[in-house]
């Protein structure tokens, strides 16, 4: 029996801490998975952060049972909500939280163009053009095509960064009391940090994971409560700059303006009474193309 003691505890206890283990990394896969489907949704729908958030537990969906019709998918969408407000309750925060770590408001104090803002109702960045629209931020001074306020390009301010914290309930009862004896938090006090309350209250497994995507839309700068209602806990990167105000590109040199060139404006171009390429020529672009003067050669007006 003593013989049996000593080496059945430490099999259990391997035995148990695999099961844990393989649980966590499972949850952790799906939870990686899921944040990349909501990343990819975000780039094609102006980073719209509902739009992310039901691609987001769609595909989570597998991890609380899937299925196939609609009665399975229903039951399994029930598991996943009773899921986050069980862990509401016992912790007292969100079940994860988003953080946008780019676009910043920066970014959209830098880079936002005044026509898409106006069009959207929110600052937006153009999506388009990026290549040509960097190089007129570089011959407008800014060093590297950096803005002065973020210190990106614009296509770092067109990239999509996300991190999730996603909190992860142990299988192992005696694991979730470890975890809050470890915890050097005191609930309720008020330096509280979201994952510090959910150790200290409930024991929980932390799992953070970040993805990153270029954007294939213009983004559109959500405000953080639009976060929050969707996600339940959200944090948007950046420091605060004045709100409603509207970033454009301006005037450069060389007459190209907000981003588009008018008729017979030119960056840089040919010399005066230089010959021209014929409209009908491969390749040519006519004046007004965003890309005129930049990388194509452009049509005399």
């Amino acid at each position: 029996m003593l013989e049996f003691l000593i080496v059945a505890l430490p099999l259990l206890g391997i035995g148990l801490g695999s099961v844990e283990f393989a649980h966590w990394q499972f949850t952790r896969q799906a939870v990686d998975h899921a944040l990349m489907e909501a990343a990819r949704e975000g780039a094609v729908t102006n980073g719209d952060p509902v739009t992310m958030r039901r691609r987001f537990d769609a595909a989570l969906l597998p991890l609380f049972g899937g299925g196939t019709s609609r009665d399975t998918l229903a039951e399994a969408t029930a598991r996943m909500a009773a899921r986050s407000a069980r862990i509401e309750t016992e912790t007292g925060v969100p079940a994860m939280r988003l953080e946008v770590l780019s676009p910043g408001k920066s970014s959209f104090a830098d880079f936002a163009d005044a026509a898409l803002s106006a069009q959207f109702g929110r600052r937006a960045i153009n999506n388009d053009y990026l290549a040509e629209g960097h190089a007129r931020d570089v011959q407008r001074g800014w060093s590297g095509g950096q803005g002065p306020s973020s210190g990106q390009d614009r296509f770092d301010a067109n990239q999509l960064r996300l991190r999730l914290t996603y909190l992860h309930a142990p299988l192992l009862p005696g694991l979730r009391t470890l975890m809050q004896g470890l915890s050097t938090d005191t609930p309720g006090s008020g330096d509280d940090t979201y994952t510090a309350q959910a150790r200290a209250r409930a024991g929980m497994l932390v799992i953070t994971r970040e993805f990153s995507t270029m954007m294939q839309s213009h983004p559109v700068e959500w405000g953080v409560e639009t976060y929050r209602a969707a996600w339940g806990a959200a944090q948007v990167g950046d420091t605060a700059v004045t709100d409603g105000v509207v970033g454009a590109l301006g005037n450069v040199p060389g007459g190209c303006r907000t981003g588009i060139c008018s008729p017979g404006d030119m960056v840089s171009g040919p010399p005066a009474g230089s010959p021209w390429t014929p409209p009908t020529s491969p390749g040519v672009v006519q004046a007004g193309d965003p890309a005129c003067g930049i990388t194509v050669c452009c049509a005399p007006a």
